[in-house]
C-alpha cells in the first residue's frame, strides 16, 4: 500500500468517466483514489484509459508564509501522522 502524495491524480476510464483524488494505494489489479470527505474510489487497472498526476499540490499556495518555524514543524508532523 502506498501513502497519498500531495498531488492529485486524474483518472480517465475506458468508458470516459473522470475520477480524481490522492493515490492512496495501488496494486497490479487496481488503484484507490482518496477523495474529499475520505471517500475512496477503486478503479480496476483494466478500466483505466489514462492516469495522470496533476502538477499542482493540494496545499494552498503561500500557506507557510504566516507560520512560525515551530508551527510549520507541527503542521508537517500532523500531516505525516494523518497518513
Amino acid at each position: 500500500m502506498n501513502r497519498p502524495s500531495g498531488h492529485e491524480q486524474n483518472c480517465e476510464t475506458v468508458s470516459g468517466e473522470l475520477e480524481s483524488g490522492l493515490l492512496q494505494s495501488e496494486s497490479p489489479e487496481a488503484i484507490t483514489l482518496l477523495q474529499a470527505a475520505e471517500k475512496k474510489v477503486v478503479v480496476a487497472r483494466s478500466n483505466i484509459k489514462q492516469l495522470q498526476s496533476s502538477s499542482l499540490s493540494l496545499m494552498p499556495e503561500g500557506l507557510e508564509v504566516g507560520l512560525t518555524p515551530a508551527d510549520l514543524r507541527d503542521l508537517i508532523a500532523f500531516v505525516q501522522e494523518s497518513r
